[in-house]
C-alpha cells in the first residue's frame, strides 16, 4: 500500500457465543509480536461489550458475517411475511466499534458498501 509493505493479521472465529475480550487481547499480543499494522477478527457471532471496547482502543477491526437477508428487516402488525423484491447479497458483514459516548456503532459491509472496510484500514 502506498509503495510500502503493510502487514495485516486476520483471525476467523466460528464460536457458539459472542467473542470475548480475551480473544481480542490475544490478537493484539500477536500483532505486537510480529509487527503487524492492522488486525481483524471475523466471526459468525457477535462480540461482547468488553471485546468491542478493547478492539476500538487498539485499532482492531471486528466484523460479524451475517446472512445478506439480515440487512433488510420489515415490521408489520400482521403475522404474514412481506415479500421482498430487492437484490440482497448472499452474505454481508457488520463492523463493530465503540464510541466515546458509551455507544456501539455498526457499519454495513457489502460489495456496495466496501468503503466501510477502507475506513477500518485507515484507523
Amino acid at each position: 500500500m502506498f509503495g510500502g509493505d503493510f502487514k495485516v493479521l486476520v483471525e476467523c472465529k466460528r464460536h457458539k457465543n459472542p467473542i470475548k475480550r480475551d480473544v481480542v487481547q490475544l490478537l493484539h499480543g500477536k500483532l505486537e509480536s510480529i509487527g503487524a499494522h492492522k488486525g481483524f477478527i471475523i466471526a459468525t457471532t457477535g462480540f461482547q461489550k468488553g471485546a468491542i471496547q478493547y478492539a476500538t482502543q487498539h485499532g482492531i477491526a471486528l466484523i460479524r458475517i451475517i446472512d445478506g437477508e439480515a440487512i433488510y428487516e420489515t415490521k408489520s402488525i400482521e403475522d404474514t411475511p412481506v415479500p421482498v423484491d430487492i437484490d440482497l447479497p448472499e452474505f454481508a458483514g457488520e463492523i463493530f466499534s465503540y464510541t466515546d459516548d458509551d455507544c456501539y456503532r455498526t457499519k454495513l459491509l457489502t460489495e456496495e458498501y466496501i468503503s466501510s472496510l477502507d475506513e477500518e484500514m485507515r484507523i
